[in-house]
């Protein structure tokens, strides 16, 4: 058992330990305010109905003021002693929300963060027929539209792929193929952008990339509008016209 499934259960232990605890405190506030059998909002009306009109045993008598001001007190001891479990229920109520959502937020930032044994072999599978050698142009591209699918897990494996030798024609272009079809989904193309960058901060100072790779990444990071390569673009190593030349062209793309 992975350590985020073992917070996940420990989580939904705590909901039911919670939520346990509510329905003690709810039956307290039912027998406060004899209110069995309503909805929450029926029973926190039927409460306030009840504290807005005192009984005759709080209303002053003739004994005088002295008598009348401890009735009064009395009744408002009451009162206390009855709106401390409503409102500790409501801000319960709140946090049992709170932790189901934040449970269900976790839970969808691990199936998104983490692609399961078998998607892994089977986009690994996908790229294998990718790399075969002498495979035709359209069929790279329906293969890498096929890892495309995948999203943000599919974007290293793409970016690898543009850094071959010129040979490889078919590869390199079905990856930008590739690519190009997961800008359009909003959160593929944030991390797309998001790799890219890094990459060309990478290359930067070291050879991270081929040249002809280099040069494809850049292209990328034009035609996706990538607005955090701006800065990066002119610290890019110069000398080759075909990478000066795509470095230009993305930066004008960038350009305010």
């Amino acid at each position: 058992m992975t350590e985020a499934n073992r917070s996940l259960e420990d989580l939904e232990r705590e909901v039911a330990d919670l939520s346990a605890q509510l329905d003690a405190r709810l039956s307290e506030v039912e027998q406060l305010t004899g209110t069995s059998g309503l909805g929450l909002r029926a029973r926190i009306a039927a409460l306030e109905k009840r504290l807005a009109s005192p009984p005759e045993s709080a209303k002053p008598k003739s004994g005088g003021v002295a008598a009348g001001l401890k009735t009064t007190i009395d009744y408002g001891t009451k009162i206390v002693s009855a709106l401390t479990p409503v409102a500790v229920l409501l801000v319960g109520l709140f946090l049992t929300g709170a932790v189901e959502r934040a449970l269900e937020e976790r839970k969808v930032e691990i199936q998104q963060g983490h692609l399961d044994l078998e998607a892994t072999q089977a986009m690994e599978h996908l790229l294998e027929q990718l790399r075969q050698p002498n495979i035709g142009e359209e069929q790279a591209k329906s293969i890498a539209l096929l890892v495309a699918g995948y999203g943000v897990h599919a974007t290293v494996p793409l970016i690898m792929e543009l850094d071959l030798e010129k040979t490889k024609y078919p590869r390199i272009e079905a990856a930008k193929y590739g690519l190009r079809s997961m800008a359009l989904s909003a959160p593929d193309r944030r991390a797309l952008c998001a790799t890219l960058v890094e990459l060309l901060r990478f290359s930067t100072t070291s050879a991270f990339f081929q040249r002809e790779g280099l040069m494809h990444a850049v292209d990328l990071t034009g035609l996706l509008r990538c607005a955090g390569a701006a800065p990066v673009l002119p610290e890019l190593p110069r000398g080759n016209p075909d990478l000066d030349r795509a470095i230009d062209a993305a930066s004008a793309a960038l350009a305010p």
